[in-house]
């Protein structure tokens, strides 16, 4: 049995580029939906050669995605390891963390506040399952909210909705019809 291509492959298939910009919030979610330590980003595809080249958007990712960050071209300085170890069993509830942790591990998060970026394997992942799912319930906002959990009622729901519907649309210019459907149905999710 074959395996589908990793969005990682899809990502050199296609020559997509991203460029991601620390913002102080993401525009298109409430403001107590994200935990305290949470970053946001408006990131920007490539794609050279295609009309239009680009799409923008925002991407957000709690505190738990930029402790446990290791990011191998941007190794952590020696200083903010032990605090990167600490964040990281903090972030899963384990025992035995003092308040020198607690110490240690704010000075690695505001390090790496400064310093993370998402993949854009990570966001381009994020933004095509998310389009095959509006893809798969088109308009149909009330099957959307009742398979996902969410309550059909909701505005902010239904916001949440609309939004990945706009960003559907968004990247779905980048492609041709072939394109965009193996980027969905065809590659397999990180």
């Amino acid at each position: 049995m074959d395996t589908m291509p990793s969005i990682q492959d899809r990502i050199e298939q296609f020559g997509i580029t991203m460029e991601a910009v620390n913002v102080p919030e993401n525009p298109h979610m409430m403001r107590d939906t994200m935990p305290e330590g949470s970053q946001h980003f408006h990131i920007t595809l490539a794609r050279p050669g295609v009309r239009p080249e680009t799409m923008t958007t925002y991407f957000s990712v709690g505190p738990g995605i930029v402790d446990s960050w290791r990011d191998q071209s941007k190794p952590v300085p020696v200083q903010y390891r032990k605090g990167q170890e600490i964040a990281r069993r903090y972030s899963f509830g384990r025992s035995g963390i003092t308040v020198a942790d607690k110490l240690e591990r704010d000075r690695f998060r505001t390090w790496a506040r400064s310093n993370f970026k998402p993949a854009l394997r990570d966001v381009l992942d994020c933004l095509a399952r998310e389009a095959a799912d509006v893809e798969n319930y088109g308009a149909d906002f009330e099957g959307w909210a009742a398979d996902m959990g969410a309550d059909p009622d909701s505005r902010s729901a239904e916001k949440a909705f609309n939004t990945m519907r706009e960003q559907a649309r968004a990247l779905a210019c980048l492609f041709d019809t072939e394109e965009w459907r193996t980027l969905l149905f065809e590659t397999e999710p990180e």
